[in-house]
């Protein structure tokens, strides 16, 4: 290291990151199935597709709808929307590649193997955005707490659990919803109505449960962006 200090001004660094699109490629191909996928799980992956291409929502740069399709189908059970999500996510709030393989490979909480396992028991077609959610809390919350982008994450989690009375499915959309306000600040992936309804389409009725949750200020909406938000205030009476 002393050695190196004596020369490292003649160089110049030079960051290295792969695109999103090779890491949604990469992502497809490192999940390995024994059998071909159901026709139904077909079906609903196209939906979903469908649902995502209605939003308006844009692929990463250098990747079509052909390939996305394909890497949708490879990478299930992860719903099209994380698979869009996981390289902006991974790059920022943890150690890209590096991270993106131990949550494929490892048995940490809240994990892909162990989110397949509750999966398999539980019902349930695709891990969303929430699991994700659930996984970089449980597992990085402490690390989290240093960088500035993941401060919605934490803002989300205390407003989670100083709320007993939110229902399973309006804990979903806020989690949801703290990652891509997360993600719109390095993607333009935006917490939308139309692209909640698309992350979220496991909840009946989401544009209903997001009207509740504005009135119980628990999220905002700016008109400018057509965007929601978890709320930055505070419910303290003072």
């Amino acid at each position: 290291r002393n050695e190196w200090a004596k020369v490292q001004e003649r160089f110049q660094s030079i960051q290295f990151n792969e695109s999103a699109a090779t890491t949604i490629n990469m992502v497809g191909q490192a999940i390995k199935r024994e059998k071909p996928l159901p026709k139904a799980i077909e079906n609903v992956i196209t939906k979903e597709l469908e649902m995502l291409t209605a939003a308006e929502i844009s692929l990463p740069l250098g990747m079509d709808a052909k390939e996305f399709t394909a890497c949708a189908k490879s990478a299930w059970p992860l719903h099209p929307t994380v698979l869009l999500a996981i390289p902006h996510l991974f790059r920022r709030l943890a150690q890209n590649e590096r991270s993106i393989f131990s949550y494929l490979t490892s048995m940490e909480p809240f994990g892909f193997l162990e989110t397949i396992c509750q999966m398999e028991a539980g019902g349930g077609n695709f891990i969303r955005l929430t699991d994700i959610y659930a996984y970089l809390l449980a597992n990085f919350e402490v690390g989290l707490s240093r960088i500035p982008h993941a401060k919605r994450l934490l803002e989300a989690n205390d407003i989670i659990n100083s709320n007993a009375r939110l229902t399973q499915e309006q804990l979903e959309l806020i989690r949801s919803i703290s990652l891509l306000n997360v993600l719109g600040e390095m993607s333009t992936l935006k917490a939308t109505p139309e692209l909640l309804t698309c992350a979220a389409s496991n909840i009946p009725g989401v544009i209903k449960e997001l009207g509740k949750l504005r009135t119980q200020s628990i999220l905002t909406y700016r008109r400018l962006d057509d965007t929601y938000r978890v709320w930055e205030g505070s419910d303290v009476d003072i």
